[in-house]
């Protein structure tokens, strides 16, 4: 049990600095007029985040551990992929 507090104050930390700085990101990018559709928007579209945990235990129960984390892995390499292949509007690589 104990094994688990380090990961579980990492992820929390992780999710906490990520949350912040998209929602400073949307703030900076947004007119004060369409801030609070943007805010609304941001929200709705993060909300299916709150079935990941359900969805793998759901797996996890079904199938086995193996192929719970062989899909989170699946997942994660997926969006490191796009993160580092995504482009800017202009067409350029993106700054981060």
């Amino acid at each position: 049990p104990m094994a688990m507090v380090a990961p579980f104050l990492l992820m929390g930390a992780v999710e906490d600095g990520l949350w912040m700085t998209s929602n400073t990101a949307v703030m900076a990018h947004t007119s004060d007029a369409d801030r609070p559709l943007a805010v609304g928007a941001f929200a709705v579209a993060l909300a299916p985040t709150a079935a990941y945990g359900p969805i793998g235990g759901a797996l996890a129960q079904a199938f086995g551990y193996g192929v719970a984390f062989a899909a989170a892995l699946a997942f994660a390499a997926a969006g490191c992929l796009m993160a580092l292949t995504a482009r800017a509007a202009g067409g350029r690589p993106s700054a981060a």
